[in-house]
């Protein structure tokens, strides 16, 4: 969130569905829609403590299976967790 810090790190294949997920849930208010861990912050301190942020894209080139990018993912994903403080992580 902007007001704590607090971050919730994922690696997630469809960028575009994630967004419109999020903005979904913005629009009708509806912290359900998300991940639940950011539900009671989200009731305590509004969506617009939030912010959806791209912090690495993965280059896939056709020769990489289905199973190979949800591993590079995963990988990205677990980089990005050691660097950020884990007490800051939901």
């Amino acid at each position: 969130t902007r007001r704590t810090g607090r971050l919730l790190l994922g690696a997630q294949r469809n960028r575009a569905g994630l967004r419109n997920r999020c903005e979904f849930a913005r629009s009708t208010d509806s912290a359900g829609a998300l991940d639940q861990r950011l539900a009671e912050d989200i009731r305590s301190l509004g969506f617009d403590s939030f912010s959806f942020e791209v912090l690495d894209l993965l280059e896939a080139s056709l020769e990489l299976t289905p199973a190979q990018v949800a591993a590079d993912l995963a990988t990205l994903e677990a980089l990005w967790r050691e660097r950020a403080d884990p007490s800051l992580l939901y």
